[in-house]
């Protein structure tokens, strides 16, 4: 990182609605590429494609832990809304995805 990086995650640190807001966008994105992939995951156990799976789910893991890792350096409140925003993005997905009812 650079000076302009420091920067502009310094102004971030004090503006707690705008921490908010990128947490949550940050947080959907993320979770609906997480889960998405994650009923990849699963057609590909599905298929007898285990190593492809577990590769695919290590990927998942990595990508989701250093994304969080990255909002977590925007301050507390980022890191909420990112947590928020997966949720969403995980209620979103079982919804359209889940069983009929």
């Amino acid at each position: 990182m650079d000076a302009t990086d420091d920067a502009m995650i310094d102004h971030l640190r004090g503006n707690l609605p705008e921490q908010a807001t990128i947490g949550v966008a940050v947080g959907l994105v993320c979770g609906l590429v997480y889960f998405g992939l994650l009923w990849r995951n699963a057609q590909l156990f599905v298929d007898g494609r285990a190593a492809a799976a577990a590769a695919m789910q290590i990927g998942r893991l990595v990508a989701a832990a250093f994304i969080l890792y990255a909002v977590a350096h925007l301050g507390g409140v980022a890191l909420i809304g990112a947590l928020a925003g997966i949720v969403l993005a995980r209620e979103i997905l079982t919804r359209r995805w889940g069983p009929q009812r």
